[in-house]
């Protein structure tokens, strides 16, 4: 009997107990389940040649850069290629750069930006877009603008009077133009569309007469750039002179005695010399008669016609001559009678 209270007072004041009490751990767990979010990855700023931001880029090594989640690993695959790194314990942020090896030729590319945060949770995204081009601008072209009064004189030989000429041409749509001229640049860009710039030389570069050839530099976005030589072209701003003109001395136009400028030929012919190639304008009794001067000896002749004869009386023609580069000069010249 007592055996079995000592054991009944043991049980009823708890002192020890090898039964119930379940396992005591409850739920523990707590790990972290959640992938990684908000990742970026684009074309680094010190890769992203030409105009900025546009991610356009001659660069066949460029650098990625972008955020991940601070610490964790980040998979940049570009081409086939993948490169890792570690974001920056503090803000996130990381760079890889395609090695020498891995030469990117000219396309478009999109990078694949996968991150694994310190738990083993992973996520990819795709990165921003951006193009390699190392293709140098072609085709460009510069030459004084054939309009008057631009190309002063005869429109397409480039040849004018003006000191402040416009050079225009075609190059790549939207690409930097740069016009160098004289050793002075003049800059502007490329109609986005159509490709077509012109530049004109200011008045405080006003060129002297002489001979030109513009120098064509096309930039495009990636920062690819060619040079080329425009068309050449003239500026002179030289005033002809030393032109003639009278009675021809032969009959029967100079009737009578030779040389002595009278004549009964009520249409005579008027002759002379004036620059070589250039216009000649003969005036006489407010009637002009328009010839041009011979390219080699500068010789011209008019006749007067026979709606225009002339009646009894003194006559002095004036010559004008106009060269290609559209400057003219009149002078009266002998007296016909």
């Amino acid at each position: 009997g007592t055996t079995g209270a000592v054991a009944a007072a043991a049980a009823s004041d708890g002192s020890s107990s090898t039964e119930g009490g379940g396992d005591g751990g409850g739920g523990g767990g707590g790990g972290d389940t959640t992938a990684p979010t908000g990742q970026t990855g684009k074309l680094a700023v010190i890769s992203d040649t030409g105009t900025r931001g546009d991610n356009i880029t001659n660069s066949q090594t460029p650098t990625i850069d972008g955020q991940a989640e601070p610490g964790a690993t980040v998979q940049v695959t570009l081409n086939g290629k993948t490169y890792t790194t570690t974001a920056k314990a503090t803000t996130g942020a990381y760079s890889v750069t395609v090695p020498a090896a891995d030469t990117l030729p000219s396309g478009s590319y999109t990078p694949s930006i996968k991150v694994t945060d310190a738990a083993g949770n992973s996520s990819t995204v795709a990165g921003t877009a951006f193009t390699v081009d190392t293709s140098a601008p072609t085709g460009q072209t510069g030459a004084l603008t054939a309009t008057a009064p631009n190309d002063s004189g005869a429109l397409g030989d480039n040849l004018t009077r003006t000191t402040t000429p416009q050079i225009s041409g075609t190059a790549e749509a939207g690409a930097a133009v740069e016009v160098r001229l004289n050793g002075k640049t003049y800059t502007t860009t490329a109609n986005a569309t159509s490709g077509a710039y012109s530049v004109t030389v200011p008045a405080a570069d006003a060129l002297p007469s002489g001979s030109y050839t513009p120098s064509i530099k096309v930039t495009d976005a990636a920062g690819n750039s060619s040079t080329v030589s425009g068309s050449a072209f003239s500026v002179n701003t030289n005033v002809p002179s030393g032109q003639t003109g009278a009675l021809t001395n032969t009959a029967p136009n100079d009737s009578g005695t030779l040389g002595d400028n009278i004549t009964r030929t009520t249409t005579p012919e008027i002759s002379g010399t004036a620059m070589a190639g250039a216009a000649v304008d003969v005036t006489l009794t407010g009637k002009t008669y328009t010839t041009t001067a011979d390219a080699t000896d500068g010789t011209y002749r008019v006749t007067v016609p026979t709606t225009d004869a002339l009646i009894n009386g003194t006559y002095t023609p004036s010559i004008k001559v106009t060269d290609a580069a559209g400057i003219g000069r009149a002078a009266s010249r002998e007296r016909v009678t």
